[in-house]
């Protein structure tokens, strides 16, 4: 049965693929209530690239990995303050990645997943491009097909 069921998946993207049907982005585009545009997803291989090519209008880069393998995790709420402490962005974001776009200054950047939290501070200059990584005592690895189908 999942020999039959992997089968079908397989035709239907080569079926799409064939059709020039690419599977849509679900990267999260918004501004802050402050004005502060950012994009937040990073889910395959294409909207990685895609955010890959944006990286160069945001001044911040966040990413969230397992600390074990490394592996990138989604859905950890990311809340950057500014120097005064006051909060610029608050929320759970969609995927493995956040750019934003923020002004010059000093932020203090928590992440918070599965009631782990991991904090530190960055300062970013006129003409900065920061990365910031949060590793999580998580376990996360690549699964086959064959596993994600049992889910």
């Amino acid at each position: 049965m999942k020999g039959v069921i992997l089968s079908a998946v397989a035709a239907l993207g080569a079926a799409l693929w064939l059709a020039g049907t690419a599977p849509a982005l679900a990267i999260e585009q918004g501004t802050t209530a402050d004005g502060w545009p950012y994009l937040a997803g990073g889910f395959g291989l294409d909207e990685r690239e895609e955010m890959a090519r944006a990286r160069k209008d945001y001044r911040l880069r966040i990413s969230t990995a397992a600390s074990a393998s490394g592996a990138y995790v989604a859905n950890a709420r990311i809340r950057i303050a500014d120097g005064s402490g006051r909060v610029l962005f608050d929320r759970e974001i969609p995927g493995p990645i956040l750019l934003i776009d923020l002004a010059p200054g000093r932020y203090g950047v928590r992440a918070i997943l599965n009631g782990e939290t991991v904090q530190r501070q960055t300062q970013i200059s006129a003409g900065d491009r920061r990365e910031m990584v949060f590793y999580f005592k998580v376990p996360a690895g690549v699964l086959r097909a064959e596993e994600v189908l049992r889910r």
